[in-house]
């Protein structure tokens, strides 16, 4: 029997501040290896925050620039596999990518396929709609961006190719209109609106599909407000090949809410 101990992770991305955001990334790689996690994944552009403002995307790097370095020293100084979003930067552009850093030193990436509406008007440029596969622990991996999860024939590819586990990246959130406080949280009328917002985070019929091929999934998503535009709801989860949910880290539209986090399992192949 094959195992691998899995960690999902949240933190609160600020935009224009890629090396602030590495170091929260540390401290929860740091509880990570404490308690022996083997892969940890971060959220969709975690490193430079889902923004895509002229200001923000000037810092995007290329694929083995002083960012991708930070992130492999990272796993090779905590022994684990790291895979952390990232705005790499290309000569054909600028792509939305997960980057995917190995304690022996091997990094590979995976760059977005389906455009969001704001990647589309900051001519973000699409990756590969071929899934990337890699082996951890002798258990074949994929990772899928946010909306890449809905390519159309993606679960099949995926069965095809052997793929065990899937790791999901996601930065879905909303608008500062959209959140509440915990005083606000403490009223008939903030509970309603708490309730009514779940459901943009958490959609269990997106989990269907894998579960459907009987994949394990892990899953990644933005946390809090970057500080320029977009506010994420978080929502980890760790759900193993029989649908059972192994970790988890609930979404909230509650500000005082937005804590990094990580959470963690074992799952079995």
């Amino acid at each position: 029997m094959r195992k691998i101990h899995v960690g999902v992770a949240q933190i609160t991305s600020k935009a224009m501040d890629p090396q602030g955001n590495l170091a929260r990334m540390e401290k929860l790689i740091i509880a990570a290896s404490a308690v022996g996690v083997d892969v940890l994944l971060f959220a969709e552009t975690c490193i430079h925050a889902y923004c895509f403002y002229p200001e923000n995307l000037a810092l995007a790097e290329p694929l083995g620039g002083p960012i991708c370095k930070t992130v492999s020293g990272f796993a090779k100084q905590y022994k684990m596999t790291i895979m952390a979003g990232m705005l790499e930067k290309s000569e054909e552009g600028i792509h939305n990518s997960h980057i995917v850093a190995m304690h022996n030193g091997t990094m590979l990436t995976v760059r977005k396929h389906i455009m969001t509406p704001f990647e589309v008007d900051a001519n973000i440029v699409p990756g590969s709609r071929e899934r990337t596969c890699f082996e951890i622990n002798g258990v074949c991996c994929s990772i899928n961006v946010c909306a890449d999860n809905s390519i159309e024939g993606v679960f099949d590819e995926l069965h095809d190719k052997g793929v065990e586990l899937l790791f999901l990246c996601t930065a879905g959130g909303g608008y500062r209109k959209d959140f509440i406080t915990e005083a606000e949280m403490a009223t008939a009328e903030g509970r309603l609106k708490y309730i009514d917002n779940r459901p943009r985070v958490f959609t269990p019929h997106a989990l269907m599909p894998a579960h459907e091929f009987k994949l394990a999934l892990a899953t990644a998503n933005a946390v809090g407000d970057d500080g320029i535009f977009m506010t994420h709801q978080g929502q980890c989860m760790i759900i193993d090949k029989n649908r059972v949910i192994r970790a988890q880290i609930q979404g909230t539209i509650v500000v005082e809410h937005f804590l990094d986090q990580m959470v963690h399992s074992i799952l079995y192949f």
